[in-house]
């Protein structure tokens, strides 16, 4: 087993990784990095520039290949750590998107932690129509969930997420019925329905994950290829004797899954399967006897719920009214790639080699920034705006989610 202590909050090692850059998003170029990489320059005596003694004359290039050796053998510390709990600290809900931390009040521990990544992928459906670009791969907002617990455990309240957009699923199933997926279905209807919401995306959300584990068992359920595929909008198809399903367009698919270990285990598999890296994974820990809240809070839940559905009805028109996308400053990319970078190699160095799990966290990284930056900048998507930055405030969130999406996701490496 290897474990880490935690030695700073949640985020600080990203907080510090940001000042350490002199973080600031109306800058396009780092300057201190530029600083580093110019050639420096030794100011000779004149009297010396002339002198035929070797051992008086100054050699510009040794200085500077001198100077280079010992920047060099100061290699800085590798201060990733991984949290020693999955839960979410009060700091990342601090910093979680302003239009749902009223929601969110209203729950404690481990339900908070699930309502916010539920609300996360259920709207990470409803904006087919932005973009962003990371390692030079297109994506869309669409992120994939798992819950993980026992029975009783609070795995409901990943319908959260399906709840705050429940009026715009109602108009969507007038313009686009194939928009919401059932879990109970065959590969082959699964990309009849891809293909005909076309590029208005899907949205599947089960409490259950058996319901879709009863069809991997057999060849004709097992849709497990498809949501590997979707989950970089790549082409699925089915090609059998009798049977021939294309899907020509890109999918664009949320998943939203819960279930217990046993049922997830013919949707999962094991960590080699590559539909696990895919997923962003939440493992409840805390499934005991909960006291009834002496406060009924039920009424003022549904009347935030009320308001929740009326913005995200008329976001999904606005936002999706022009074809969109969400852009990355150069510093941006720089500290994203240095935080994945470190995180693979703390792995690497505990003997834990998940590369692909961290590259495709950074992918499911910056869909999170898009999603947020959305809602905090919604007002300045006119129709005339097609191109957006990442905000501060969506970089700062999605670096300190990220090392308990790590933890979730290699924490069956870890024990």
């Amino acid at each position: 087993m290897f474990k880490k202590q935690l030695k700073t909050p949640a985020g600080s090692w990203a907080q510090a990784e940001l000042s350490s850059y002199d973080y600031s998003f109306s800058e396009e170029i780092n300057t201190k990095e530029e600083e580093s990489t110019q050639v420096k320059t030794v100011e000779v005596p004149e009297e010396e520039k002339y002198s035929t003694e070797k051992d008086e004359t100054v050699n510009v290039q040794e200085v500077n290949e001198v100077s280079k050796s010992d920047s060099e053998s100061e290699v800085e510390a590798n201060d990733f750590e991984l949290p020693d709990s999955t839960q979410l600290p009060d700091e990342v809900h601090k910093l979680a998107p302003e239009e749902l931390k009223p929601l969110l009040n209203f729950f404690k521990d481990e339900n908070k932690d699930i309502a916010l990544l539920s609300c996360l992928t259920s709207l990470s459906s409803i904006f087919p129509n932005v973009s962003v670009i990371h390692r030079n791969d297109l994506y869309y907002p669409n992120l994939y969930l798992l819950v993980i617990g026992k029975a009783a455990s609070g795995k409901g309240n990943i319908l959260v997420g399906k709840k705050i957009i429940r009026d715009l699923l109602e108009e969507l199933k007038t313009k686009n019925p194939d928009f919401h997926i059932a879990g109970n279905i065959s590969s082959s209807k699964m990309i009849q329905r891809l293909a005909g919401s076309g590029e208005s995306g899907n949205l599947i959300i089960e409490t259950e994950a058996d319901t879709i584990s009863q069809n991997f068992k057999s060849e004709w359920g097992n849709f497990s290829s498809i949501l590997r595929t979707s989950f970089h909008h790549e082409e699925a198809s089915i090609d059998r004797v009798g049977l021939k399903e294309k899907l020509s367009q890109n999918p664009k698919l949320s998943l939203a899954i819960a279930g217990t270990p046993l049922q997830l285990i013919p949707l999962i598999g094991t960590p080699e399967n590559g539909l696990y890296s895919r997923m962003m994974f939440y493992n409840i820990k805390k499934s005991g006897w909960i006291d009834d809240d002496e406060e009924e809070t039920y009424d003022a839940q549904e009347e935030e719920m009320a308001r929740l559905n009326k913005l995200f009805l008329d976001l999904n028109s606005s936002v999706n009214s022009i074809a969109r996308r969400m852009k990355l400053s150069r510093v941006q990319k720089k500290l994203l790639n240095d935080n994945l970078k470190k995180a693979f190699e703390y792995l690497v160095e505990a003997g834990l080699e998940s590369e692909d799990t961290v590259k495709r966290l950074g992918a499911i990284l910056v869909r999170i920034f898009t999603i947020y930056t959305i809602l905090e900048i919604k007002d300045e998507l006119t129709e005339d705006k097609s191109e957006f930055d990442c905000s501060e405030n969506a970089f700062n969130f999605g670096l300190s989610l990220f090392p308990f999406l790590l933890k979730s996701s290699i924490e069956d490496k870890l024990n």
